[in-house]
């Protein structure tokens, strides 16, 4: 067999994954504004020597949509604090909902957001092949592509909602959506293993438009008021995973600049959650000074196009069953999960193949 045959394709290619629109326009997923609707996916396998499964004992070429989760709505969602059930080797993905709280300084433990029982597509399989393999995406087919039709039909419909906008920088807003969209895969144990062990247990994410680091922390302007939000004390409040190099706790290493005195603001059409004004007698967080105190800001650790090949690596023993859980869901803290995502329409399209064989 050619190391690089492609053994199997997840179509979710004719999928149109629609954001139901909302009256309000709040902010992208901390208030659960943002509404996907999954209208089909399909699961088929190109190569015969390669089975699927659902159950792990119905093995077959294909699976139709009857046989799969159904999803639901799609709510932003984030994979922040994932380390934590990792490090448990827990059998299926956890991700976070959105903050509500802000009158403390700090939100960054788990504890602080709840867990999202909805809102993302999540499911089990198990992958069979004649062959000891390891198995990759193929890069030039797994990914999400805007419906750039179904998108220029939706600037007609939602223009009136942003005056300060073109229909060109609505249009392509709308497009942009797919850039917060991942794929994650959770490689858990064969068939013959039934040890809580996990020996080849690791989780990938992908980030097929990754194009810089998205970080799990920061300020947030959670209601869209024009201002980031402020504690009781007039602190900017530091939302998300965050920890120390030094020993410190964390609020030992947030340095604050002195507040204003007027506010500071930012335009309408450039507001959002992650871009937004300072209330005027509000402290503001000097981010370089408290990196330099010890702040460190966890990073996402999901894979880029040019690296997935590489690095997303699923080992599969000949003739036994790989127990998989494959999601996608919206990333909640990627910058460019925006307002938009309540209007746009795009595809995602899911496809395995060989990296290398095994022995």
């Amino acid at each position: 067999m050619d190391k690089k045959q492609k053994i199997a394709i997840i179509g979710l290619g004719a999928v149109s994954l629609l954001l139901a629109a909302s009256v309000s326009l709040t902010v992208a997923w901390y208030e659960g504004s943002s509404h996907l609707a999954v209208n089909d996916i399909n699961i088929a396998l190109k190569d015969k020597e390669l089975t699927i499964s659902t159950d792990n004992v119905n093995f077959k070429s294909y699976l139709t949509t009857d046989e799969l989760n159904d999803s639901g709505k799609f709510n932003a969602v984030s994979a922040a604090f994932s380390d934590s059930w990792i490090s448990q080797k827990a059998d299926k993905p956890v991700f976070k909902e959105g903050y509500r709280d802000t009158t403390k300084n700090i939100l960054n433990a788990p504890d602080d957001v709840a867990s999202a029982a909805t809102g993302y597509f999540s499911q089990e399989f198990y992958l069979k092949c004649n062959t000891s393999v390891y198995v990759t995406f193929d890069t030039e087919k797994t990914g999400f592509d805007a419906d750039e039709e179904d998108n220029t039909r939706m600037v007609q419909k939602i223009k009136d909602k942003y005056p300060l906008l073109t229909e060109e920088q609505i249009y392509d807003n709308l497009n942009n959506v797919i850039k917060s969209m991942r794929l994650s895969v959770l490689v858990l144990n064969d068939e013959d293993d039934d040890s809580a062990s996990y020996p080849d247990y690791k989780y990938y994410i992908y980030d097929p438009n990754k194009d810089e680091p998205t970080y799990y922390a920061g300020i947030l302007d959670t209601d869209l008021s024009g201002y980031y939000d402020y504690s009781n004390e007039n602190k900017e409040v530091l939302f998300g995973q965050c920890s120390t190099s030094n020993g410190k706790t964390v609020e030992e290493t947030i340095v604050y600049k002195d507040p204003q005195a007027s506010d500071e603001t930012v335009s309408e059409s450039s507001l959002s959650c992650f871009n937004s004004g300072t209330k005027a007698g509000v402290q503001r967080i000097d981010f370089e000074a408290s990196k330099q105190n010890g702040l460190v800001l966890k990073e996402e650790p999901s894979i880029s196009l040019d690296n997935a090949e590489d690095e997303i690596l699923i080992p599969l023993h000949a003739e036994t069953s790989k127990r998989i859980v494959l999601s996608f869901y919206q990333e909640g803290w990627d910058l460019e999960n925006t307002d938009f995502v309540m209007y746009s329409h795009f595809f995602v399209n899911v496809l395995f193949k060989i990296a290398k064989t095994r022995f």
